[in-house]
């Protein structure tokens, strides 16, 4: 617990307005108001070091600093970013540029795809060899991923 000279057993809140003639004296380390509040003399001891809130004064405003910054130009997102991500360059890519072609010679051979009874047979199957999903070797066939990669 704080050691401190004073304790408190009760708290009460006073306003103290300037009709209230209020006079202060310091006296070492206390400051002593003196008041008269509803016909009442009111005397209040408080440390100096207390916070004292007056909330009848408006504290000056101060105009905060502003800084006028022109807006930045605006990026091609498809030339500056997407296209140093492409392929391997991504790193979330799991697979490379050999890789993809060799799917696609696969998709493109009519042997291959014969031997399976459906499309989606045979990206399944696909997608288990290169440790991909379905979807990826869908989306690598219809030429939405991978664009870049010729056969």
């Amino acid at each position: 617990m704080h050691n401190s000279p004073f304790q408190l057993k009760q708290v009460q809140m006073l306003h103290i307005k300037p009709e209230h003639n209020p006079q202060v004296e310091i006296n070492n380390d206390l400051m002593v108001v003196k008041a008269t509040i509803d016909e009442v003399e009111t005397i209040i001891t408080v440390p100096v070091g207390s916070l004292i809130d007056n909330k009848d004064l408006k504290p000056e405003l101060k105009a905060k600093p502003r800084r006028i910054v022109s807006p930045a130009p605006k990026r091609n997102y498809t030339t500056s970013i997407a296209k140093n991500r492409m392929g391997e360059l991504n790193g979330m890519a799991k697979l490379n540029e050999t890789q993809v072609r060799e799917i696609r010679q696969m998709l493109s051979d009519e042997g291959y795809t014969s031997s399976y009874g459906s499309k989606t047979e045979m990206y399944v199957d696909l997608a288990k060899a290169y440790n991909v999903s379905h979807s990826c070797i869908i989306l690598i066939d219809t030429k939405r991923t991978w664009k870049h990669v010729t056969v």
